[in-house]
């Protein structure tokens, strides 16, 4: 197969290594990939299907995610790349198809646009990495 017709198959081909990356060092590549949510499932009650969720439905469940007492982390990360509730409101902006909120369904194609649309490290900008060590 050739190389350019990879990447029409593809749209994020581009970013495939660096959102690989995020998946294996978020540690959701070994549990439910798209579906995972922080601590595997741990504060929303087991496991979720994310992937058949629209973006409202994922936002409602990070604000019970939050309010879980348990979760002493404070977060709200789930799917693939661990997107963070006040992350996941700037995706429907920019990103076209995402401009429906309430019925996109955030299957495995939409998952890296949600990504590529949440933050400048995945935009092409170095900007997001000059806090790491």
């Amino acid at each position: 197969m050739e190389r350019n017709s990879v990447r029409a198959v593809d749209a994020y081909a581009v970013y495939r290594p660096m959102l690989d990356l995020m998946g294996k060092s978020e540690g959701t590549d070994k549990g439910r990939g798209y579906n995972e949510a922080l601590g595997y499932g741990a504060y929303t009650g087991g496991d979720v299907d994310l992937i058949s969720m629209t973006l409202d439905q994922i936002e409602a469940l990070q604000s019970k995610m939050l309010a879980n007492r348990k979760n002493k982390l404070k977060s709200s990360a789930v799917g693939r790349y661990q997107i963070i509730r006040t992350t996941l409101p700037r995706c429907g902006s920019n990103s076209g198809s995402l401009d429906a909120r309430s019925s996109t369904r955030t299957c495995r194609i939409v998952w890296p646009a949600i990504c590529s649309a949440s933050g400048p490290s995945i935009s092409g900008s170095p900007a997001g990495f000059r806090s790491i060590p």
